[in-house]
Formats: structure tokens, sequence, C-alpha cells
């Protein structure tokens, strides 16, 4: 009966990845918090600029103090409770340099032009530009939160300031804020379902002007009924007219904006979006030309693994856009040595000539090389990854089992695996698969579900077994639906033509 006992190295294991792990979400949460604490003072300045240091016609200075010192405890509120929240949640949230400041950015750049506007009037704030901005960046819960907090923090600093004006009765100055923190958290909201994931400019922005449109007749509406239920002095009149041209161009120059900085941001903060992994695998990107150029053989097998792992991507609820970007750089690192991999050879083998142990060094240096590639490039972290981790630490099994048959002595196995990292998303392990199979089929000559279906077990299984699974956190269901979309769509990418006679 076999003992399922843990050996005292297995616990000593586990205890340190448990305290590797307890390190890494206290170092996450420190992070965090000074994340928020510079942006809590950031914003401090900038409210202290508006209401304290700049000159002000309406009321005293004194009571400029009060209010600035009310606005920043609400503001030191928000940001303690954010951190909570944070921290509750750092077994599942990372901390990401380029996303943290980012998202702070855009919320300091947001709320000061809102707030100087204010001074216009508020009703010309613009509270969608949080959301604009970052649609096309970040997910819908990131978008969602960001310009929630950014219009909460903007409602606490022009509500509670009794010196927007005396033009207007004091309560309608009350409705004003109100009006503009619901349309900017409403449209906000719409903004985040409609945008969020749009890949593609013009639709971009056809669709945020008729949000934009539709945010200025609601917010005019409500306006003007608070308008009439309040009541106002004969001085404060204002066309209906002249309210929807500066409303209009108030949200409109929003879009416009939004549009101008979201390619600056990606790439100040090395962001990675759907439209900056279209560009990637553009033909005329430097990398991938030199790919093409260099090696066409390993540009071919690529696109092959691109064309598998999109539709896996898409099967299992991951980015297909990131999925493709990640194939067509996985053996970018080949090209410091193309010539010795199988795909982009002619007539002559270099490997022929050389041990296997040498041989095994330089195939397995592609993943590293490839790493170094993508970081010399400025790619996304994540591909870098990949393309270091596609491998993992399985066997270069070619060149061991020639050591073997060479030498009949005992070899040192470790020089002939990989000494990568396993997979650690679920898009590396998609690309593992993927290039395995791709490779596999090709070399078995297989065109059909008969012929793959027990060659592509065969390999997710070995790596099943071997635990290159286990720090992605993918499923076997996910692998089991991963298989079923590489043998739906083989048929297609490996079919026989027709032979057409002259």
């Amino acid at each position: 009966m076999k003992n399922n006992a843990a050996s005292p190295n297995e616990t000593q294991a586990h205890n340190q990845k448990h305290l590797k792990q307890k390190v890494h979400a206290e170092n996450n949460l420190k992070k965090h918090v000074l994340a928020y604490c510079v942006l809590f003072v950031t914003l401090t300045a900038v409210t202290v600029v508006r209401y304290v240091l700049i000159p002000s016609q309406y009321g005293h200075a004194g009571l400029r103090l009060i209010f600035t010192t009310i606005c920043l405890l609400a503001i030191c509120l928000v940001y303690a409770i954010c951190t909570i929240l944070i921290s509750k949640r750092l077994n599942k949230f990372k901390f990401d340099s380029s996303k943290v400041m980012t998202l702070c950015f855009v919320i300091i750049f947001s709320y000061t032009i809102s707030i100087f506007i204010s001074a216009i009037s508020p009703f010309l704030m613009p509270t969608f530009l949080t959301a604009f901005i970052l649609a096309p960046l970040f997910d819908r819960k990131d978008v969602f939160l960001t310009n929630l907090l950014t219009n909460t923090l903007l409602l606490t600093t022009v509500l509670l300031n009794p010196l927007i004006g005396d033009q207007y009765p004091y309560l309608y100055q009350i409705h004003i804020p109100v009006i503009m923190f619901v349309a900017g958290t409403l449209f906000g909201t719409i903004i985040t379902f409609l945008l969020v994931g749009e890949v593609r400019r013009f639709n971009y922005t056809i669709k945020g002007f008729a949000i934009a449109l539709g945010g200025v007749v609601f917010a005019l509406l409500l306006g003007l009924l608070a308008y009439y239920v309040v009541g106002s002095n004969d001085e404060g009149t204002v066309s209906i007219l002249n309210w929807f041209l500066f409303l209009l161009a108030a949200f409109v120059s929003q879009l416009m904006f939004s549009i101008v900085l979201q390619p600056l941001l990606e790439r100040i903060f090395n962001l990675i979006t759907n439209s900056r992994l279209i560009d990637l695998i553009d033909h005329n990107f430097p990398l991938i030309k030199r790919l093409i150029q260099e090696a066409p053989g390993t540009f071919a097998h690529s696109q092959n693994v691109a064309n598998f792992a999109e539709l896996c991507a898409l099967s299992i609820g991951e980015n297909p856009y990131m999925a493709r970007a990640c194939a067509h750089y996985h053996d970018i690192g080949k090209l410091e040595n193309s010539n010795f991999f199988k795909e982009n050879q002619a007539d002559t083998n270099p490997h022929d000539d050389i041990l296997p142990e040498v041989s095994a060094e330089i195939i397995k240096s592609h993943t590293k090389a490839g790493q170094h590639l993508c970081q010399e490039y400025k790619l996304p972290k994540k591909i870098a990854q990949v393309a270091a981790q596609h491998h993992g630490t399985t066997a270069i099994m070619v060149f061991l089992h020639k050591a073997r048959e060479l030498n009949d002595a005992n070899i040192e196995q470790e020089n002939f695996y990989y000494d990568g990292d396993t997979p650690t998303s679920k898009i590396a392990a998609i690309i593992m698969i993927c290039d395995a199979a791709e490779a596999a089929f090709r070399a078995a000559g297989v065109s059909t579900i008969d012929g793959a279906k027990p060659i592509l077990d065969g390999l997710v299984w070995d790596r099943l077994k071997s635990g290159q699974f286990d720090n992605c956190n993918i499923t076997l269901d996910e692998l089991t639906q991963i298989k079923q979309t590489i043998l739906s769509i083989i048929g297609g990418i490996y079919h026989k033509r027709l032979k057409y006679l002259n």
C-alpha cells in the first residue's frame, strides 16, 4: 500500500513556498500603500493650489483652508478604504508597477483638470475623462472602479466647496456637482461596457461620440430640472442652446483628448493593450521582420502556432490577441543560431558534426536568448516570459537518445533538459502545447484527427505528469478544451490539396 504521508523534504518545500508567498504578499501591500501615499500627497498639493494658494474673490482665506482640510480628510478616508480592500485581495492581486502608475497618473490628471475647470463652472468638468482614457488600456473592473473613485473625489471636493460663486442660489450650487457625479458615474459605466476591449479606433471614436452626446443630453436635462425647481436670479439665466454647446464641447473634447493620450500612456508605462498587441505582430515590426528574413522556417512555424493558440485562448476565455502575439515571439531566440533548427535547414544539418551535448546546449539556449531579445526590443514582459517558459523543464529527447547511443556509460541527463521556468500563465501553457503539437504533427506528417489525437494526448500527458502546468493554475477541463480545439482545426491547417493538371 502506498504511503501518502508527505516526506520531510516535501514538508520543508511546502513551508518555504508558503513563507515566500507571505513575504511576497507583504511586499505587495507595502508597494500599494506607498503608491496610494504618493497619489494622496499629489492630490493634496493640487487641491491646496486650487483652493488655498490661488486668490479667490469669494470668501475668506481661513474658510478656504478649513474647506481644504475637510476635502483632504475625505480623500484620505477614500484611499484608506481602497488600501484595506486591496490588502484583503492580495492573494489574488499582484503588484503591477506599470498598471498602478498608469491608474494613479490618470486619476491625478483627470482630477486636476476637473477641479480647475470647476472654477469656470462645475457643469463643464470632464467627468468621463478617466473612463475614456482607460477603456482601451485595462479591463472592465479597473476602468469602472477608477472612474467611480475619480468621480467620488470630485464630488467630495466640489460639493463641499462653498465658494463656487454667488451667481446661482447655493442650493443649485449643490445640485450641479451631484448632477455631474451622476452623469460621470453612469456614462463612465456605459463606456466601461461598450468601449473596453475595442481595438478599432474608428469604432471607438464613433461609439465614444454617441456616449458623449448622450451624456450632454442627460446632464442638460437634469440641470434644467434642478434650475427650474430651485429657481435662479435673472442675471444667472443662460440659454439652453449655449449650455448645450458648452457641454458638447466639454464632453467631446474628453474623447478627443483620450484618443491622443492613450498611445502615449502605452509607450510611457509599457502597457499591454489589444491595439499594441496587433501592432507587435505586424510584419513590419523590426523583430518580426528579422525573423522573416533570417529564419523563414521558424516564422512559418510561429504562424501555425499562432493559429492554434488564438483559438485555444478563446476556448478557455483568455485574450486571443495576447496568445497570437506570444506565439509570434515564442521562438524569436532562434535568430541567434537559426541554421541549427530543423525548420530553417536545407540540405545539411550542422548537428551531424558536433557532440549531442553541444547540440542540446545550442537548442535550449534559444529560450533565454528569446527573452533577452524581447527585453532588448522593449516588448511587454509577459511576451518575454512566454519566450523563456514555452519549453519549461522538458527534455530534448532527440539529443538525449543520441547521447545514449554514442555512450553506453552514464551521462549527465540534466544537460539535456531545458533549464527555464515552467509556465506561469495559461497563455504560456497554451503556447507550450501548441508549439509541441505543431512540431510533432509536422514531423509525423499527420493531417487527420485520428492521426493527431494520440500524439496530442501523449505530449499533454507527459507535460502534465512532469509538472509543467503546476504554476499556471490551468485546469484539466481547460486542457481538455485546448486539445479539442487543436483537433478541430488541424484539418484546416494540414489539409492536402488537389493536384491540378496543366
